[in-house]
């Protein structure tokens, strides 16, 4: 059994070895708050999907979906989607591969700490060739919004949507709490401030099997 705290992070593993942990936490979110999260691969879409993304096809509710479909159609040709949205595990796991000392930083231009990111409420998309998307997704008034050369393939969704950040966290804790009933987390969706990484949860993350329970 192969935990988070086995990954080498500097060989830059694909997300999609923390599938089965992602599929356990998205189910887990939806008991939480449920219907947030709506699916890109319903056929209503003219989306393409990586493989990471392909497991994950989600985005945070229905008017940043009816304005991406906008734009999709305002254009007519189909958006190559890399990400979208990202559970709490899987924003973790980008970050370490991020900071693990890979000379390319394994091809990871930026990445918020697990817990802040608008990925982990489905209000963000990393996609491809993002320049050539820009007047349909924000010039267009559309509420998509580039985030710049520093991370030049995301958009960010700024005109409506539910910040589910702390849910995805709470998300993991209840999951955590069900499966070690007498070494339970304080289900809060807090990771703490500067000190996070050495925080409860983060501690719990790492004993997690990357298949799930």
């Amino acid at each position: 059994m192969t935990l988070i705290a086995n990954i080498r992070f500097n060989t830059c593993p694909d997300t999609t070895i923390i599938n089965g942990l992602n599929q356990q936490l998205v189910k887990e979110l939806d008991l939480l708050i449920p219907g947030k999260l709506l699916r890109l691969d319903d056929g209503t879409l003219n989306v393409s999907f990586s493989d990471p993304a392909r497991l994950l096809p989600f985005i945070g509710g229905p008017t940043a979906k009816a304005r991406l479909k906008t734009a999709i159609d305002n254009r007519g040709v189909t958006l190559r989607v890399n990400s979208a949205y990202r559970t709490f595990a899987q924003q973790y796991l980008l970050f370490r591969e991020h900071h693990s000392g890979h000379p390319t930083k394994c091809g990871i231009s930026a990445v918020a700490r697990p817990g802040t990111s608008n990925h982990e409420s489905g209000l963000a998309l990393d996609i491809q060739n993002p320049m050539t998307w820009r007047p349909f997704l924000e010039f267009s008034g559309l509420g998509w919004r580039w985030f710049g050369p520093k991370d030049t393939p995301h958009y960010d969704f700024v005109a409506g949507g539910t910040d589910l950040r702390k849910f995805g966290i709470m998300a993991f804790q209840k999951l955590w709490n069900k499966h070690n009933p007498s070494d339970k987390l304080v289900v809060d969706g807090d990771l703490g401030g500067a000190n996070w990484q050495n925080s409860e949860t983060i501690k719990r993350l790492l004993k997690t099997p990357i298949d799930g329970f």
